[in-house]
This record gives C-alpha cells, structure tokens and sequence, in this order.
C-alpha cells in the first residue's frame, strides 16, 4: 500500500472538488426541475429551452430558424443533441429514436413549430443553470410582503404616473465566478435580423462543421437559390467551415458570450384582498445584462380600456417606465430601488 499525503494538495484539489461537488448538485436539481416543468405543461420553459442538454447547436438553429429546442415532441429540448449523436454513423441508433417517437421514426419539417425569438442562449453546465436559479430566487423572495404590492410606472413623454399591482418582475444576476459565462448564445448579425432558414438546411451544415467538409460535399450543385451562392462557387473544394464563426458568418449570426443570467417570475393578484401569491419561475437564459431587477408591466384588456378613457394615459406598455418605485395598497409605504439602465427610459 502506498501512502499519500492528501493535506497539502492545496487550492487546486479544493476547486476541482467544489466543481465536481456543484455539477453534482447541480445536474440532480436540473433532473426534478425539468422534470416537473414538463410534467406542469404551463408554458413554463426554463429548462427545456434554455438547458445544458440542449447544447449550443440548437442554439444555433433557433438563432437561424426561429425554431426552438422544446418541441412538442421532445419537450425536454433533448433531440437536436441526443438525436444528432445517434444518428452520426453509417445506421442510426432506432432505440435512441425511440425517445421522440414510439415508431422510432424521425419526426418531420412539420412537426417543429417556430415559436422563439431571434436571439438565444443556452446555460453550458448544469451548476452555471442551478447558481442562476439559486440567486435569482433569493432575489424574487426579497420582493415579498404587503410592502411590494405595487410599482410605480412613469409615462414616456409626461409627468403621469400610475400604480399597478407587481405581478411580474425580471430579474438579472452576475456571473457566478469572475469572466465566467453562464451560457453560449447566438443573435442576428448586422444583415440576418430579416433571414429565416430551413432547419432542415441549417443542421446540414451545423453536421459539416463537425465532419470538415468541403463545400461540394454536401452543398450540391450550386444554384442562383444557393444561400451565398456567389461567395460558395470560388471556395467548393474548401474545407465550408473550419471554425464555429465562420457557421456563424454564413448565416450573418453574431456568437455572444453571455455572462448574465435574467429569470423571470410571475405571481397571481388577488384584487378582493389585495395580496398576491408566491412567486414561480417563468423562464431563464444566460444574457447580456447589468444585475439587477425591474418589474415588467402587463395590461389586461380591461385596463386598457380604462386607460384609454383617460386621455392622460397611454394603453401601449411600452410608453412607461418604472420609476423604481414600489409601495403597499395604501400607498404609504414606499421604497426606492435603483433602476437598472436596461428598464431605464431610453
């Protein structure tokens, strides 16, 4: 038996052991929280969309497509990564088809739906998706109680103020250690905001990143409709991607390291008592932002036409801007928070 002294492994053994510690933790939460988030089926997305298992391809394609991970079909987001591995070599694997359909048979162009906006992201670990969760929910908790009733909204180009019921905040945390990311993301580029692309297309050519083909491998015959045609013809015998932005490049996507991460809570109002339930995680995704929080402000139909009533006021949500401002039913409490420049009026 040989002895070994474990005392003076230092901070590197401690790091490697918190990490292994926290993706533990954190993959088992993601496991009951994904689970129940599909067992709900509320419109909740946090992890079906945004996860680790969805990996960055489909990141990508929702960027490209405006198709999201989460399909009817595979509402835990698992397809664009298990199915693409499966199905890598010379016969794909039927049993890991089996997962999205009991005949084992891939699903059509038909059966995604595009629901997503232009800009995605996905957490790359299981701890980063379980620390935004954590802090974003000791966050949400801190806006509780008779005294956050209300938030206080300030009309665009006026002095108009109004009071609506906190129902729904977002909130944005940093990162969890310095420079690292939460997440790996893609957003229209300068001349792609207007582009949709077959999905079918677009994970061809995420399979020729992989594999380092040439052009003509797998383009085809390069035709007036080919996407970039004029830039392909001169380049078919090279190597269409060697590297993660030049995918990018061609389908005018900008790659974005996100290192924040924005959580949305919503919570149900009780106009005959005039409180308000528990707040529940809405969605999360790695982002851009500054920490911080802001309630979103929402009209019902009623509301609106309240205020259209009032020539005072404006049904558009869009025209208001939080004050920081939030108060009890009574109006005679209030608190004042900061506002963070991504809900401050432009």
């Amino acid at each position: 038996m040989v002895r070994v002294k474990t005392r003076d492994w230092g901070a590197q053994f401690n790091d490697v052991s918190d990490l292994i510690q926290r993706k533990s933790q954190g993959l088992a939460q993601h496991e009951i929280n994904a689970l129940a988030e599909v067992t709900a089926h509320d419109g909740t997305h946090a992890y079906g969309r945004h996860g680790f298992q969805t990996g960055w391809e489909a990141q990508f394609v929702r960027a490209a497509t405006r198709i999201s991970p989460d399909q009817a079909f595979d509402p835990r987001g698992l397809n664009p990564t298990i199915r693409r591995w499966s199905s890598s070599g010379p016969t794909p694997d039927v049993r890991m088809l089996q997962l999205f359909d009991p005949g084992g048979a891939p699903p059509g162009p038909v059966d995604y739906k595009t629901v997503a906006g232009a800009t995605s992201g996905g957490f790359i670990t299981p701890e980063a998706q379980e620390h935004a969760r954590s802090q974003g929910s000791i966050i949400a908790q801190r806006i509780a109680g008779p005294n956050h009733y209300a938030a206080q909204w300030r009309f665009k180009t006026g002095p108009h103020h109004i009071l609506t019921p906190l129902n729904s905040i977002l909130v944005a945390v940093p990162p969890y250690r310095p420079g690292a990311p939460y997440g790996l993301g893609f957003s229209p580029g300068k001349h792609g905001s207007a582009v949709l692309h077959d999905r079918r297309f677009v994970v061809k050519c995420i399979d020729a990143f992989f594999r380092r083909l040439a052009w003509r491998d797998f383009i085809g015959p390069v035709t007036s409709d080919t996407h970039k045609a004029s830039f392909i013809r001169p380049r078919e015998g090279k190597i269409a991607f060697p590297e993660m932005s030049d995918l990018a490049s061609y389908f005018d996507l900008d790659i974005r390291w996100q290192k924040s991460a924005t959580l949305i809570f919503r919570r149900n109002h009780n106009a005959a008592t005039h409180s308000h339930d528990g707040w529940r995680l809405i969605t999360m995704y790695p982002d851009d932002r500054e920490a911080g929080w802001a309630p979103s402000l929402w009209f019902s139909d009623e509301n609106k036409r309240l205020l259209r009533r009032d020539s005072r006021f404006n049904a558009d949500t869009r025209q208001y801007f939080w004050t920081g401002g939030v108060c009890n039913f009574e109006k005679t409490n209030k608190q004042d928070y900061p506002v963070p420049a991504w809900a401050a009026a432009g």
